[in-house]
């Protein structure tokens, strides 16, 4: 994690590797220089072999105990074991002699990421990013620690770094965009994006991100754009289908949305959103029988789907179909107790029922939700007046 790639190569590191791999199958010692041995670490470190990487290190300062070379690499074993008490204890010996070393402050503030020090991870990573130049590698080793912190906006410092000196670094834009998401700052994750698929125009993963957040920025358009571009790299990707469903219906182009739904069923009939969205497209076009069609597939696609038994109560309500209205909102309720607008169109079932006192219960279920839901109050104080 906190190793970048060497600026040199041995020649013959291969035969090194090897070498040392045969002494320790056959359980024998034998001698190699510092270099050596951090060659072969990086080697073990790199591939994630820790274990062998630990017992390289614990051999190879046997021969070399006042390497701080090595002693660095210890202190990288250390944190990945998780004793951050030991290897601070060693990056603070080490700091009077090797300050000027990034990999030394990258141990330091990788063990303050684990001790939930953020504040003081940052000081170390600060100097470690300063030392390494800026380097991208390095920058996104510490964006990435900060992130899973949740710690996005440091991450987004660093990254940022990154890109200001190295605009081509697709994996930092890549990395800011998931950085700006987390943290709503969209229109920069937007901006994230676009240069990340600039650069790599292939990646659907990139134009589907894109494409959500035009969604959520209504730029309904784009998006399309955005998903069929993600279609064209790759056929199969049908979230991506769905989606542009989504769009044309924000739209109100609700026929283009049903054929598109339909053809993403087709890829998974039993999708309860689809069904529920295509339902809310014909609702739209006035076309309620169909809508309540949709509805009801929804709701045996997913019993839960609160929101399409909600919508057939609507249906049936507007059709003076009341009791039937009733027992729907009754299993929207069911499902979701504080939707205000829920028990607003049962308030209205109950009084087109003329069960007043239900009526009344419904409606003061309302306020209770949302005290200043205006339609609530006048329909609360028109029924009691008309009671009087």
């Amino acid at each position: 994690m906190y190793d970048r790639d060497q600026d040199y190569l041995m020649e013959d590191y291969g035969e090194v590797l090897a070498r040392y791999e045969a002494l320790v199958s056959q359980k024998r010692s034998g001698y190699f220089d510092v270099h050596e041995y951090e060659l072969i670490f990086d080697h073990y470190y790199t591939h994630n072999h820790f274990k062998e990487a630990e017992e390289l290190v614990t051999n190879a300062l046997v021969q070399h105990p006042s390497s701080t070379a090595l002693l660095i690499k210890q202190g990288q074993i250390l944190v990945q074991k998780g004793e951050t008490a030991r290897a601070l204890d060693l990056t603070r010996f080490l700091s009077t002699v090797e300050a000027s070393n990034e990999t030394l402050w990258m141990i330091e503030g990788s063990a303050y990421i684990l001790e939930k020090l953020p504040e003081k991870a940052m000081e170390c990573f600060l100097k470690a990013f300063e030392l390494s130049g800026r380097d991208e590698e390095t920058g996104l080793q510490i964006a990435a620690a900060f992130e899973h912190m949740g710690e996005y906006h440091k991450s987004i410092h660093f990254l940022s770094g990154i890109t200001a000196t190295q605009p081509d670094s697709e994996q930092a834009w890549w990395e800011l965009g998931i950085c700006y998401e987390y943290t709503g700052q969209n229109e920069k994750a937007i901006q994230s994006y676009e240069r990340f698929v600039a650069l790599q125009p292939l990646s659907e993963s990139g134009w589907f991100n894109l494409g959500v957040l035009y969604n959520q920025e209504e730029l309904y358009d784009k998006a399309i754009d955005a998903f069929e571009n993600v279609l064209a790299i790759d056929p199969e990707f049908h979230t991506a289908a769905f989606n542009i469903g989504n769009a044309l219906a924000n739209l109100d182009k609700h026929e283009e949305a049903i054929r598109v739904y339909q053809d993403f069923l087709q890829t998974d009939q039993g999708h309860a959103l689809a069904l529920y969205y295509i339902g809310e497209s014909y609702d739209q076009l006035e076309l309620p029988d169909q809508a309540f069609d949709y509805f009801l597939k929804a709701t045996k696609a997913n019993p839960n789907l609160a929101d399409a038994w909600y919508s057939m109560a609507g249906i049936r309500h507007e059709q003076q179909n009341d009791y039937e209205a009733l027992y729907f909102i009754g299993r929207a309720i069911k499902l979701e107790e504080d939707m205000a607008e829920y028990y607003l169109l049962q308030a209205m079932i109950y009084e087109s029922l003329e069960f007043t006192e239900d009526a009344i219960a419904a409606l003061e279920r309302v306020i209770q939700l949302e005290p200043d839901n205006e339609e609530a109050i006048q329909n609360l104080q028109k029924i009691k007046s008309t009671e009087r």
